[in-house]
């Protein structure tokens, strides 16, 4: 029996190209700190940064601790007037981004409604490399902040990345879920998929597909989101038919 249910939010229950939305979200940052650094080495910084956030598997250091220690090695600025910043740019330039997402589905309310109702626990699973901040304001775009959630990833409070098995298990430990009851819903065959290999039960979403070719995962399902609520009303997803 499923008892717990982890989704991916970019591109899953956010209608939103990642690729497309990454380009006016650094360049808003580099603008926002263009007085103390060049755009382009703050942009450079900020992805080096993130990848080292990927990299880390020391689980005594937050995702934010290893961004920040990266990134402050690399300037000469002390970390308050960056955070002063950066939450600045959060709270208001991001949520103007919201024009490079598409319009919420009212799909993605529809399944948190069922699972709600069903008792499920829901865990926002998406990568952490942003603040909560920046989490929630999508989670706004896409429609589902008013619901509630066992737990929402973000990197203030994890210690590893998608797609480290470690991020899963850290997210099955922090909620003290058993991976045979779980299931781990998203749009991306690496990233997401991967909960496969600690023996969470995957849903492949293709409405926003991202595939790059390896490693390869074979989801226990896969469909559009709206087959993902059709398998869910109809309880396809609990007594193993359907299988595609």
């Amino acid at each position: 029996m499923i008892k717990t249910i982890l989704f991916d939010l970019d591109g899953t229950l956010l209608p939103i190209d990642m690729e497309i939305f990454l380009k006016p979200y650094l360049r808003g940052l580099g603008e926002k700190c263009s007085h103390l650094i060049e755009p382009k080495r703050l942009i450079n910084l900020i992805l080096e940064a993130t990848a080292a956030m990927v990299n880390d598997l020391d689980f005594r250091r937050t995702n934010e601790e290893v961004f920040f220690e990266y990134f402050l090695s690399k300037v000469d600025i002390p970390r308050p007037i960056w955070e002063s910043l950066f939450s600045h740019f959060y709270e208001e330039d991001f949520p103007k981004l919201r024009e490079y997402s598409g319009e919420s589905n009212h799909i993605a309310r529809l399944i948190l409604k069922e699972v709600q109702d069903r008792g499920i626990n829901a865990v926002i699973a998406t990568n952490p490399v942003f603040p909560m901040i920046a989490i929630t304001e999508r989670m706004d775009w896409a429609g589902i902040s008013d619901f509630q959630f066992k737990l929402i990833t973000s990197y203030e409070k994890m210690h590893f990345c998608k797609p480290n098995l470690e991020y899963y298990e850290e997210i099955l430990n922090i909620i003290g879920a058993d991976p045979t009851e779980t299931l781990m819903v998203g749009n991306d065959m690496q990233e997401d998929m991967s909960a496969s290999a600690i023996g969470i039960k995957t849903f492949l979403v293709e409405d926003w597909l991202i595939d790059r070719g390896a490693p390869q995962y074979e989801p226990d399902y896969r469909g559009s989101l709206e087959e993902f609520y059709d398998f869910l009303r109809k309880d396809k997803l609990f007594n193993g038919t359907d299988k595609r």
